[in-house]
């Protein structure tokens, strides 16, 4: 019943645009004729003959077992054609993306779809009396993006005529969810589904749209986030709808507000949701361009971990420089939106929960009231007194940023604490463009080594003026690559395996275990981002190469275990292991089970896959060290745990050690402490210990410090502790004794805090 009522709609829809056309034009496809793209999580597919498309899962989202391998726009069977298309109006005709109009004598022509399988997007060109439609779709392949469970679906239109043309365009999607044909819809900040046909525009357009496959207890979910991708333009209309009503129309469409497509009701006799976004007609001159885009998925989830009994859903804005360089466009002001999704695996009522924002210096709230907005918040912090399992909650901040000389990014983090669940926290950036035009100084001093075997980590450091990629510290839109010079070849480096180092950026290290081709390599960096492409362009290529070689002898080190030892009473240095049998002779050899022993200490043990990196300073070449738990498990003296988005640092610099990270630490036990940058310094010339006793004998007048985990970044984690809610301060590490010699030791942690009292308790 379901394909006879499709078939009957869409012959009825090429009726209506073309009388006389050939039926066998619109043959079903061959299964070959459909090219897809995934990332593991949700995978887009297309029509390369017709140019319908489809969207489904794959895991997908993690926090939700249901929604595994289930399609999210329909797709009938592997030889459809597709039932979600676009239609682009050229001077009030009305041409569906991907199809042949060459029977009746109009220009037009389908390209070969470009797919870049290791960027993951598909790129169609289909040319219409002299328009240039290109679709573009993007799905990130970094699961640190906060994109990732999301297909970026966007147009753009290129009048090549030397007249202009009035142009327009809609992009119908056929939405599902599973088996079901007509998942609710809720619009932006809505809590009730629309059921009947409706039409939303201008400030009325939504930011996002949410399909359901229940109201009272869902278990799957899809987004349509209209808003914030890159710097295309948002539709200005959009229709909430009857598939089979909006399919049968040429473009324009009023809905039927008596129309009810989530039951039987309707002259269809079949429940049958769909989306319709338009960008209406306006005219476009002679070889300008035009663009449309939208994000279509399970939502953002990258931040959160799969075992989480809740979900942070987090968009932003984008912020825009002035076309005359004379600041940001709305004097900076964009929207942050934060979902707290309480419908995932395992969801308990939520009661009395805090909502709070943090951001970095260069933003600020917005505390303006505007009349009538609860969804509003114009503080730090939300308190949100009941969000029931198998529901959701949906707040948003007005934010101001300060105009930039140069591009640069800025870091927005919300956290949520309840007396239900463990705390959750989710963070995103935002590119700030430069507000005066000023182009990024980027330099690049060295290359360290510059000699590789082909086999095992290749552990690679630059240096330079790097200041200006800060700007690419949400990890998205842009990636880095090695090229072989010979033949072109691109190896992908993964996000999670790059760090920049150094309080100005001035150095950037990664790593990769791919086997290498032997020859030169170039270091290339791709921008796709719109914002990043204006400033660095498409591509830069660091000036020095690498040469990967067969000779052994250039494998680099890793290590197992690395310490920081104390000596001399106040100074430091990192020791490295292979094994816990080379850490026990080290301790022994140089007494360092013993409680008296005042001039040394071992004060850090980090385990994990510890990598060598050498860098140069100054003409002097320096070795550091990177924990990666991407790789492996990464500890901090047997009690805490690191499964930051970066690697683990540890440095020296002018007899300081420094160990720096940015992401989620934890006690062993899961207990997560904080979600943002931190460090532990040691600084010559002070004294630090785990156990203060010790050093109870030394008898000059120095002060005695702790060992601190001190919190850097903007991050805010609050704990609900004792029915009391905590604010994390930092860390400390200390350690107990079991007696005069080591054994029965143990490492601990403890937090200094303060009692935080919202509103409400």
């Amino acid at each position: 019943m379901k394909k006879f009522k499709r078939t009957i709609a869409f012959v009825l829809l090429i009726a209506l645009i073309f009388t006389k056309m050939p039926l066998d034009v619109f043959a079903a496809a061959e299964a070959g004729d459909r090219i897809s793209i995934d990332n593991g999580y949700i995978r887009y597919s297309i029509n390369r003959k017709t140019g319908g498309f489809s969207v489904s899962t794959l895991t997908g989202h993690p926090q939700k077992k249901y929604d595994d391998n289930i399609p999210l726009l329909f797709r009938e069977d592997s030889s459809s054609t597709e039932t979600s298309f676009t239609t682009v109006r050229i001077d009030g005709k009305d041409y569906i993306f991907g199809q042949d109009y060459g029977w009746f004598g109009i220009d037009s022509k389908l390209y070969e779809p470009v797919v870049d399988y290791v960027n993951r997007t598909v790129i169609t060109k289909w040319v219409i009396k002299g328009v240039e439609v290109t679709q573009k779709v993007a799905i990130s392949g970094d699961r640190n993006n906060d994109l990732c469970g999301n297909a970026g679906i966007s147009y753009e239109i290129k009048n090549t005529n030397k007249e202009a043309k009035k142009v327009g365009i809609r992009t119908l999607l056929d939405t599902a969810l599973g088996n079901l044909d007509a998942p609710y819809m809720i619009s932006g900040f809505e809590s009730t589904p629309t059921v009947t046909e409706r039409e939303l525009k201008g400030a009325d357009v939504p930011d996002q749209i949410r399909g359901l496959d229940s109201v009272t207890n869902p278990n799957m979910m899809s987004y349509a986030i209209l808003k914030g991708w890159s710097n295309g333009a948002a539709p200005d209309r959009v229709i909430i709808g009857h598939w089979a009503n909006l399919a049968n129309t040429r473009y324009d469409y009023t809905p039927n507000r008596n129309c009810d497509f989530s039951n039987y009701s309707s002259i269809y006799r079949t429940p049958d949701s769909a989306l319709a976004f338009y960008w209406s007609e306006d005219t476009l001159p002679s070889n300008a361009v035009r663009k449309a885009e939208f994000l279509y998925g399970i939502g953002n989830f990258s931040s959160q971990l799969a075992t989480a009994n809740v979900n942070i859903n987090m968009d932003i804005d984008r912020v825009y420089a002035k076309k005359d360089k004379s600041g940001y466009e709305n004097d900076g002001i964009f929207e942050a939106r934060v979902e707290v999704d309480n419908t995932v695996d395992n969801a308990k009522d939520i009661s009395l929960a805090t909502l709070s924002l943090s951001l970095e210096e260069g933003l600020s709230i917005v505390e303006e009231v505007i009349e009538g907005d609860n969804n509003l918040v114009t503080s730090k912090d939300a308190i949100i007194q009941d969000i029931p399992a198998g529901t959701t909650c949906i707040r948003y901040w007005r934010i101001k940023a300060e105009p930039q000389t140069t591009i640069s990014a800025k870091q927005i983090a919300v956290s949520l604490s309840t007396n239900t669940t463990d705390p959750v926290t989710a963070s995103r950036y935002v590119i700030l463009p430069s507000a005066t035009g000023n182009l990024p100084n980027i330099t690049f001093d060295t290359v360290t080594p510059n000699k590789f075997y082909y086999l095992g980590d290749k552990n690679i450091n630059i240096t330079g003026n790097l200041e200006a990629f800060k700007s690419l510290a949400g990890k998205a839109g842009w990636g880095l690559y090695l090229r072989h010079v010979a033949t072109g070849e691109l190896v992908e480096i993964k996000k999670e395996q790059i760090a920049f180092t150094g309080e100005k950026l001035n150095a950037l290290s990664f790593t990769t275990e791919e086997e290498l081709l032997v020859g030169e390599h170039e270091i290339v960096f791709k921008f796709m981002d719109n914002q990043l492409v204006n400033d660095f362009t498409s591509e830069i290529v660091v000036k020095q190469k690498i040469e990967v070689t067969l000779d052994k002898e250039l494998e680099n080190k890793s290590y197992g275990i690395i310490s920081v030892v104390r000596y001399d009473t106040d100074k430091y240095k990192f020791v490295t292991f292979r094994n816990e049998e080379e850490l026990v002779k080290y301790r022994k050899d140089n007494k360092l089970n013993n409680f008296d022993a005042i001039e040394s200490e071992m004060l850090l043990e980090v385990r994990g896959k510890i990598q060598e990196f050498r860098k140069k300073e100054k003409g002097v070449e320096k070795i550091y060290y990177a924990a990666d738990p991407s790789i492996s498990e990464v500890t901090i003296n047997n009690i805490v745990q690191y499964n930051g988005t970066e690697p683990l640092i540890l440095e020296e610099d002018d007899g300081t050690i420094i160990v720096s990270g940015d992401g989620k630490i934890n006690v062993v036990d899961n207990l997560t402490f904080w979600n943002s940058g931190f460090e532990i310094v040691f600084e010559e010339g002070n004294i630090h210990t785990l156990v203060e006793e010790k050093l109870e004998g030394y008898n000059k007048p120095v002060e005695i410090n702790e060992v601190l985990i001190e919190y850097t970044g903007i991050g805010r984690l609050l704990q609900n502790i004792g029915g009391f809610t905590m604010d994390l301060k930092y860390g400390v590490l200390t350690e107990s004794w079991d007696g005069d010699d080591r054994e029965g030791y143990g490492h601990q942690l403890w937090w200094e805090t303060c009692t935080y009292f919202p509103k409400g308790r």
